[in-house]
């Protein structure tokens, strides 16, 4: 990515506004309206925008590791999973090994398929899920005062308290099970996102 580009993203952060990938279009969501000048610079900057925003995380090549190790794949399709993303088949077949794994440890059917797709709730949500915007609580979008106190959250997120990472949770939960129906896979019964 460009400096120039770097620099607009920047701006945007400083302004408290959040901008996000979706397919070919980015969304833009900002608390205060943005000047004309400044949402031409970003439809300028679009294709390297969405360039950045959609590349692969850097973590690809331990995220490859991973699934080779867990879900059992050669290198090569681990590798493929990892850059290229899941297709429906392939979350499938992780589900039926992750709840194959819990009935090899004495779960029942049903609690097998209930972990199993919490899993795939949390895996779609690493893989998928908005990119954390700094300086912004996920939960309720409001910037974060830096000598606030926050819950910080594992994943680096950081919410003003309770009631924001109840709703961040919610929101992400309900993000991922959407994406997964998507797939034509849905929670198994007693089980909500």
């Amino acid at each position: 990515m460009s400096g120039a580009a770097r620099a607009l993203l920047a701006e945007l952060t400083q302004l408290g506004a959040a901008i996000d990938a979706c397919g070919g279009t980015l969304k833009l969501r900002a608390p205060e309206p943005l000047s004309p000048d400044l949402l031409e610079r970003v439809r300028a900057a679009k294709p390297e925008i969405l360039a950045a925003l959609s590349a692969p995380a850097a973590a690809d090549i331990e995220r490859a590791a991973i699934i080779e190790h867990d879900a059992g794949y050669s290198a090569d399709i681990a590798d493929r999973h990892a850059r290229e993303g899941w297709r429906a088949e392939d979350w499938r077949a992780w589900l039926s090994e992750t709840a194959a794994r819990r009935r090899r440890i004495g779960d029942d059917h049903g609690e097998a398929s209930r972990f199993a797709y919490g899993a795939a709730i949390s895996e779609w949500h690493a893989r998928h899920g908005a990119r954390r915007v700094p300086g912004r609580c996920p939960g309720c979008e409001r910037p974060i005062d830096e000598r606030a106190r926050v819950l910080a959250l594992p994943g680096g997120e950081r919410v003003h308290g309770v009631p924001c990472l109840v709703r961040y949770g919610a929101r992400w939960r309900s993000a991922a099970a959407d994406g997964l129906a998507g797939l034509g896979i849905s929670a198994p019964t007693g089980r909500a996102p």
